[in-house]
């Protein structure tokens, strides 16, 4: 194997780590946003509160993602 080739396969293999994990992680990142404003708002600060919504939100995400 050539470096070239090494460093084309890498660059693929990074490229669709990014394509796949985008949209969840996107997703993840807008709830977490959402959840910081309400904490800030309300000056709650509840470590459940900011992290219940993310797996949720993350789980339904995958599942929306899943190919088929």
């Amino acid at each position: 194997m050539s470096p070239d080739s090494g460093v084309d396969l890498l660059t693929q293999a990074l490229w669709t780590i990014l394509i796949v994990s985008g949209p969840v992680l996107a997703c993840v990142l807008a709830s977490s946003v959402v959840v910081s404003l309400l904490q800030a708002t309300t000056q709650l600060q509840d470590q459940t509160l900011a992290t219940i919504p993310r797996l949720i939100i993350g789980g339904v995400a995958v599942i929306y993602f899943l190919p088929g």
